[in-house]
């Protein structure tokens, strides 16, 4: 990957900035693997499915001891685990980030947004209405597919689905963690507070209800989400 890196860097030279976030990009490749002491080396960024952070020795092997991990969904897995696909439960693409975020996952890998294609037999490609078929290799509903064609539909352009939709919201609760860490972490140095910061509360007061490892629990609804948003918003409050 570096060799790839340094071979390709040169052809961006007229554009510096480009340049150095490209040489500055990871080895972020979708595995599960072991990555306890014997193979830890293999990749730079671990990036496992969901259901592979399902226990504390998978955290620890994943994500403890390295400086990054990254994680994705493909086909697999399915219910009760987090996933985006279209017999999952909906909040489920809402709340996904809380828990990527307290389990301090940087990053998220997914194929494609629009795939609308199988394969014969003989592994030739063939197109799909994605309308009426909502699966892309036989199995796995909507995944890959979280735009529609507009046309059949009088649209002169894509459509959204409403698995993206909680998807952006859910990235967007993501940025929002991070800009009120930071806020935390410069409140309590000024005025020596010991504000918790929200990857704790996370931790501590919320997922434990929501997860189970990385499986969604099914007593969880939409009603209490919406309580813990509005616990959260009440501090941010308090800091401003």
């Amino acid at each position: 990957f570096e060799q790839v890196k340094a071979a390709l860097a040169p052809r961006l030279n007229l554009y510096p900035e480009l340049k150095q976030s490209f040489l500055d990009m990871r080895n972020v490749t979708p595995f599960n693997q072991d990555y306890s002491s014997d193979n830890n080396q293999k990749l730079d960024v671990p990036c496992p499915t969901f259901d592979h952070l399902d226990s504390q020795t998978e955290v620890t092997n994943y994500i403890n001891g390295h400086d990054h991990t990254w994680w994705y969904g493909c086909i697999l897995p399915y219910l009760p685990y987090v996933s985006y696909h279209i017999d999952s439960r909906l909040i489920g693409s809402r709340m996904h980030t809380w828990l990527q975020y307290g389990l301090n996952i940087e990053g998220e890998v997914y194929f494609c947004a629009n795939y609308n294609q199988r394969k014969d037999p003989g592994g030739d490609a063939y197109t799909v209405d994605p309308y009426s078929d909502p699966f892309c290799q036989g199995y796995g509903a909507g995944d890959g597919r979280l735009v529609y064609p507009g046309m059949p539909k009088g649209i002169n352009g894509p459509v959204s689905s409403m698995r993206l939709e909680e998807i952006r919201a859910s990235m967007e609760d993501y940025e929002y963690f991070y800009m009120i860490d930071q806020r935390i972490d410069k409140y309590n140095q000024i005025h020596g507070t010991s504000y918790t910061s929200i990857r704790e509360k996370l931790v501590a007061d919320y997922l434990p209800s929501m997860f189970n490892g990385t499986k969604m629990q099914t007593s969880f609804t939409s009603e209490t989400f919406d309580n813990y948003r509005l616990q959260i918003l009440e501090i941010v409050d308090e800091l401003y």
